[in-house]
């Protein structure tokens, strides 16, 4: 129960159910941010919006969780925007991440800077961080690697271990399995190419 804590709003059943010093943060929906609970009064500035949205967010601040699952797995991580069903459902300290469409960032769990945008985008990055994918399934397969750029429907979606890669248009670089530092810009551009590096 809140006994030192001020601005905050919860809405359903168990929605910051564990809060009793964590202040200015917004659950709607159940068990919304029910884990949170700061070992000292602190302001939070966590909002969660949907069943079980930011739930395991314990210490974490400046969360924005919207859908269901969103961020659910959360505890300490910080200053992350997760929008859609499932999206950074993994994630426990990995911050400054932005994620927005179902299933994006999925199985993310420490990676930090990471910004996914699009259905499946990213799905499988686990660690990873300075990654940028926008567009359905753009670099779905990635799970460690890092300052990688993908833009528009399945770019660099093979790719698994590559890292520094930019890829610009529908389909580019599409079969990259672990090649770094290539650029490609245009409609498959460098499509056939698996491992090749610059």
């Amino acid at each position: 129960a809140i006994t030192d804590a001020d601005s905050n709003v919860a809405i359903g059943y168990e929605a910051l159910t564990t809060n009793v010093l964590g202040s200015k943060s917004v659950a709607v929906g159940q068990g919304s941010l029910s884990d949170q609970n700061p070992a000292s009064a602190a302001d939070m500035y966590n909002t969660a919006v949907g069943f079980n949205a930011g739930a395991s967010v314990t210490t974490g601040t400046s969360n924005t969780a919207v859908g269901a699952l969103a961020l659910d797995g959360a505890t300490t991580a910080t200053h992350n925007t997760a929008l859609g069903y499932n999206t950074m459902s993994a994630a426990t300290t990995g911050s400054y991440n932005t994620a927005v469409g179902s299933g994006v960032l999925s199985l993310h769990t420490t990676g930090a800077s990471n910004t996914a945008v699009g259905y499946g985008a990213m799905a499988d990055l686990t660690t990873g961080g300075n990654n940028t994918a926008l567009g359905q399934d753009a670099l779905a397969n990635i799970t460690t690697t890092a300052g990688n750029t993908a833009i528009g429907k399945a770019t660099l979606v093979a790719s698994v271990t590559g890292s520094n890669n930019t890829a610009l248009g529908y389909l580019a670089l599409t079969a990259c399995l672990d090649g770094g530092s290539n650029v490609a810009v245009g409609v498959s551009a460098l499509d056939a190419n698996t491992a090749g590096s610059s």
